[in-house]
Formats: structure tokens, sequence, C-alpha cells
């Protein structure tokens, strides 16, 4: 079944669109944190944008570990999801 639109599987591509970028913001903040001062307020906004997702995975991942590595975890458990969204879209024969 090809594509006969941009949107015709909206339901697929919008989640796929915004999982790519919470990956992308995730490792700009990765960057950020390397480079900047946490006080920035570009720092800030990213934190800002970025925590829900960080938070979340942090409550699974054990306390001892950086907060550089759990933003690595969650850009793991990010692609993963993505990777079941293709996986589910090929399988209804949808190319994203």
């Amino acid at each position: 079944m090809p594509n006969t639109g941009s949107f015709t599987y909206w339901y697929l591509q919008v989640p796929n669109l915004m999982l790519l970028a919470m990956m992308a913001l995730l490792l700009v903040r990765l960057v950020l944190m390397a480079v900047l001062n946490g006080s920035l307020g570009v720092m800030r906004l990213m934190h800002m944008i970025t925590h829900p997702v960080v938070a979340t995975v942090g409550a699974v991942t054990p306390r001892i570990m950086p907060n550089a590595v759990v933003v690595v975890c969650a850009v793991i458990w990010l692609a993963a999801i993505r990777t079941v969204l293709v996986m589910a879209a090929l399988a209804m024969g949808v190319r994203l």
C-alpha cells in the first residue's frame, strides 16, 4: 500500500517526528551540558523542554548514575520506541 499523500498516515508520522525531535533535543542538551554553564537561559530552556522525558527515564534508572548517563539512556529508550513504531508501520505496509 503506497503512500498517496504526505499526511495519509499522520497517526504514524506525527509520533515519529515527535520522537525524532525529542531525541535531537536530548542530544543538544547533552552537548550543551558539557559546554555551557547550567545557569544560562539556553540551558534552562533545554532543561524545561526535556525534563519530562529525563525524569521518566530517571525514575527507572539507578540513582547512582550521573545526569549525562540518564540523558543518554533517554535517547536510547526513545530510539527503541521509534524502532517499534517504524516496525509497526512496516507491518501495516506503510513506509515512513
